[in-house]
């Protein structure tokens, strides 16, 4: 068998974006593909608001807002294949390891 170097470029989409993510919805397709989707939950943005405006200064904000609801927004959505997920599974578990061991050496600083 004979061995091949191959190179990797990386390089960002012009639409790439940083989310936040606070969760995941997702489910298997009839073909076997694993789908995701990100979100970010946040409250909902107000419908309006009334200034009290006194001699040309605000002096008192009210905004009408949805007690108790949370917004949940779909960022972006991926899909994969049983392998590609699998990787990203022990990747992000690794990733946990190295950040709870950051964590751990920040609070033992302290």
């Amino acid at each position: 068998m004979q061995n091949k170097k191959v190179t990797i470029n990386y390089e960002k989409s012009p639409h790439y974006k940083i989310h936040n993510c606070d969760g995941l919805w997702g489910g298997v397709s009839s073909h076997g593909k694993i789908f995701v989707d990100v979100y970010t939950e946040h409250p909902p943005i107000p419908t309006k608001e009334t200034l009290e405006i006194t001699d040309g200064v605000n002096t008192n904000k009210k905004t009408d807002l949805v007690d108790g609801h949370i917004l949940r927004t779909f960022v972006c959505g991926l899909v994969m294949d049983i392998s590609t997920a699998s990787s990203i599974g022990n990747w992000l578990l690794t990733k946990v390891q190295e950040a709870q061991n950051i964590s751990e050496v920040q609070n033992n600083d302290e």
